[in-house]
Parts: C-alpha cells; structure tokens; sequence
C-alpha cells in the first residue's frame, strides 16, 4: 500500500495544501510546530479514525474556521495502474458529526470505514507501552485488529456500549437504587458474548505478535535476549474457543454479582486485559515468572497481576531496551497486517530517529526496503548520507519539496 497524496484544508495549522509522497523513504523536515506531525495524524486518520494526540474532534480545525477537510489518494499494491488510485475523505464541522466518504460515496460507520488505508504509527510517546498502564496497551492491539480484522472495532464497540450498560446497573445498586436482575442478566449474557470475541481476537493477536516481534527485536538490539509477549486475561484456559470463553466469563458475572455490586462496576473482561512485554533468555525457564504466573486462586488475581505488570516492566532495564522493543512491535505489526491483507501498510515515524547515529538509522531503514515510510525531524542534514526518495520541507503550514 502506498500513499500517493494528501489533501488539507483548515486542518490544524494547515489552510491549503496539498502533499505528495513518492514510493520508499520520505522525509518531511522543518521546526518544532510546523506542521510535521499534523500530516502524520492526518494520515493515521484514515487507518483509524482517532487520533493519537487528542479525543475532540473539533481540535482538529483551524482557529477561527468552522470546518476542516482532509482527503486522501493512495495505490494498493497489487494494483500498479495510476489511474486506479484510491479516494478517501474526512471532514469535520463544529456543529455536525464528522462526515467519511471512500470513492466519493458516503459513508455513516466507522466500522466501514476503516481496513481501507492501512498505517503504522509510531511516536516516542509509544515508548510507555513497555512501562504504561494497560490501556495503553490495550488500545495498541484494538487499532492494530480494527485495521486487519473486519468487524472487530464493531464488536469493540457494541461490548463498551453493554459494559456501559452494565456498569450503571451496578452502580445503582452499590449506592441503594433499584437493581433489574432480568435486564442486567441479558446484559451479562449479551458482554460475556462480545467479550469471548475480543478476547479470541487478542489471544491469537500476541501469539503472532511475540513470533514476528522476537525476530526483530534480536535483529535490532544485537543483544543475547528474547522478547516475550503474555496475554493476562480473565479467561486463563483457552481464550480461543469462544464457546467456552463466553461459558466462563457468564459464570463470573454471574458467580461475582455482590463482589460487584460493592464495587460498582465490572470486574472481569476485556476491558481489565492486559498484553505484557517483557526480556528474558527464555520464558519457560524463567523461574520468577514461571512462579508468579502459578498463582491460580481466586483470592490472588489482583497480587498476582500487580506483580507481572511490575515483572515484566523490571525486565526493561535501559532506554534503549524499550525503544528496539516498541520499534519491534511495530515492525511485527505491520507484518501481521502484511499477512493478512496482502499487503504493506504505510509506516509513519514520528521524531523517532533523532537520537540515532548514522549507522543505526542505516540498519534500521534497511529493514523497510520495499515499503513506504514516511519520517518527520528537525533537521534534513541528519539523514545525509541515507537514500532518501523525497524530502519536504514544512514551514507554518506549508510543504516544499526540497
């Protein structure tokens, strides 16, 4: 896949403009608060129509202006004609819902929308996803399966609508409203259901994650040590089987009603995962882990998830451990995506080189030869020396091709 252009207006800093991009490494360069990481989130966008930076859609228009637009063209790979170039657009108003259209034909679910453009994003603030909260975690395999698994991100969906559902059941009953025990079983019926799905769709995600991820993680850091990836769930037998996943998650909701009255929300599902990253030489002999990972009593699920987090986060000893691990996991996730759509997404790199010598920007790049990657710094001169396909030059807003 491959981004030929994008199109801006009154987005962000950005009045009018419009960007090429050629195939291979593309450099768009230029101070702090040009616009750079505008056209990243831009593109990212119509991968998955959220941005990284911010949940209010309105943040997006200029100041002063009541609407944006921004619209994309792109080749898929299997299609090398120019005249078969793709169309997506976005546009976003003040006081209407956004408004998504591919091929210029209108489109009202998200679900829809995206698996279309497929992107991998990655920013330094990814780095907390090795020592981050779990949503953080989360929310980094829900964009990578919402862009490779049709109807993941509306099963996603429908299981945080009944959760929310769920949830304010049990907090009136905590706080002495009235409790409907029938509509709160069908709800529990309905996110055990939905659950079984999610947790499936994770389970065999961090399998393929941790095989793809391993390779490359060896391969940057040049270090004697394994990348390990644990998928802690609620459901610790067989995530996979989604008969019996959604047979267990009903049977704790049903088995924990008063322990979540009191606590006023749901205790178990997807929503409480967590995908774990961690080094070692090898997991089945790592005897701390192994330890830890045997605490199966009910009574100990909250200890024993405190102290994988903590284990797996203590696994990361220096700065430079959590960088090749992030840049793994997004290597491996575009090959994931490569498997199972046929094709590259498009890589974009967000101020991730800056701190490298030329070598190590040399050994990274090479291994997205035959892809499209799209890279923002401060200054071009730190990639002299590297075969760069286009440089762009962004400068309040607007974009020169140097």
């Amino acid at each position: 896949m491959r981004i030929k252009s994008l199109y801006a207006e009154k987005y962000r800093n950005i009045n009018s403009a419009e960007i090429s991009f050629s195939d291979g490494v593309n450099l768009l360069f230029g101070k702090n608060g040009a616009g750079k990481t505008n056209v990243l989130e831009a593109l990212y966008l119509f991968a998955i129509c959220k941005s990284f930076r911010t949940n209010k859609e309105t943040d997006f228009i200029m100041h002063g202006e009541n609407c944006a637009h921004i619209s994309i063209k792109y080749l898929c790979d299997y299609e090398n004609d120019s005249d078969n170039l793709k169309k997506m657009s976005l546009s976003f108003s003040r006081s209407e819902k956004k408004k998504m259209s591919c091929e210029d034909v209108p489109i009202t679910k998200i679900s829809e929308f995206i698996g279309r453009f497929r992107a991998v994003f990655f920013t330094p603030d990814h780095m907390s996803l090795v020592k981050g909260s779990p949503d953080e975690r989360r929310r980094f395999a829900d964009m990578a399966l919402s862009q490779i698994k049709p109807g993941y991100i509306k099963c996603l969906n429908e299981y945080m609508k009944i959760l929310s559902q769920r949830n304010a059941l049990l907090r009136a009953a905590k706080t002495g409203g009235y409790f409907d025990e029938a509509l709160f079983s069908v709800y529990s019926e309905a996110l055990a259901g939905s659950a079984a799905l999610i947790t499936k769709q994770r389970a065999y995600f961090s399998e393929y994650l941790e095989k793809s991820a391993s390779s490359f993680y060896a391969a940057i850091s040049g270090r004697d040590e394994k990348l390990f990836i644990h998928y802690l769930s609620s459901e610790k037998e067989d995530p996979k089987d989604t008969e019996k996943t959604k047979k267990r998650y009903l049977s704790l909701y049903n088995e924990n009603i008063q322990s979540e009255i009191k606590y006023g929300a749901t205790k178990y599902g997807p929503h409480k995962d967590d995908i774990l990253f961690f080094i070692g030489r090898n997991k089945n002999k790592d005897a701390e882990f192994a330890a830890i990972s045997k605490k199966e009593n009910e009574d100990d699920v909250s200890e024993k998830t405190d102290a994988i987090t903590e284990f797996a986060a203590r696994t990361f000893a220096s700065q430079g451990q959590q960088r090749s691990a992030v840049l793994s996991l997004k290597l491996a996730e575009g090959e994931i995506i490569k498997d199972l759509s046929g094709e590259y997404p498009v890589y974009l790199f967000d101020d991730v080189f800056s701190e490298l010598d030329d070598e190590r920007k040399k050994q990274l790049l090479s291994l997205f030869s035959n892809k499209q990657v799209i890279i923002t710094c401060c200054n071009k001169n730190d990639f002299d020396g590297i075969q760069i396909r286009k440089k762009i030059l962004a400068e309040n807003g607007k974009y020169t091709e140097i």
